[in-house]
């Protein structure tokens, strides 16, 4: 999720599955290595924040660190 109405790009899954988790009471974990788009993403769906937690950082070394189920 890097900018407002990006289908065509990077798209805007993390509110489309935060619209869904909420709705299916599951979570969602968006991980980028860029600040930026981390903040951006937070800041949208920030409706969901119970749902969705946003996370700066290496997507492959952060799965490898948490220890909750995929």
């Amino acid at each position: 999720m890097r900018s407002e109405e990006d289908w065509a790009g990077a798209c805007f899954s993390t509110y489309v599955w935060g619209a869904f988790a909420e709705y299916m009471d599951a979570q969602v974990v968006s991980i980028d290595l860029d600040s930026q788009v981390s903040e951006f993403a937070s800041r949208w769906t920030s409706p969901f924040c119970e749902t969705v937690r946003t996370v700066c950082a290496d997507g492959l070394e952060w799965l490898k660190s948490d220890s909750k189920p995929i």
